[in-house]
C-alpha cells in the first residue's frame, strides 16, 4: 500500500512566469495529476515534514523561506492555503491539490 505523501512543484521560465503546484495523494496519482511535464520537477514531502515546516513558517516571513524547498513549499501552504496549513497541522493529513500561476513580466 503506498503512503499519502505531498508534491511540490515549483516551475520558473523566462516569458512564462513562474508555477506552483502542491497537491496530496500516492506519488503515482501525483504523477498522474501532474503529467508528463511537470512530474520531471515533482519533489516529494512526508506530511510529519510538511507539519514541521509549517510550523517554523509561523515563526518566519515567506520571503527567508527561499533556501529550502520544503520549507517553501511549506510556506506557500501556509501564505496561500491557510485552512490546509491549518488541517495539516492539526491532523497531520489533509487530501488537496493547488496551482497557481503567474507571469512576472
Amino acid at each position: 500500500m503506498s503512503q499519502d505523501v505531498i508534491g511540490f512543484v515549483e516551475y520558473f521560465a523566462t516569458g512564462e512566469g513562474l508555477t506552483h503546484i502542491l497537491v496530496s495523494g500516492t506519488e503515482e496519482q501525483i504523477k498522474e495529476f501532474l503529467g508528463p511535464y511537470f512530474s520531471l520537477g515533482v519533489e516529494f514531502f512526508s506530511f510529519d515534514e510538511m507539519k514541521k515546516n509549517l510550523l517554523l513558517c509561523e515563526k518566519r516571513d515567506i520571503e527567508n523561506c527561499t533556501d529550502d524547498d520544503a520549507v517553501r513549499a511549506a510556506c506557500i501552504l501556509h501564505e496561500h492555503l491557510p485552512h490546509v496549513a491549518t488541517l495539516i497541522k492539526k491532523y497531520g493529513y489533509c487530501s488537496f491539490s493547488y496551482k497557481s500561476y503567474f507571469n512576472l513580466g
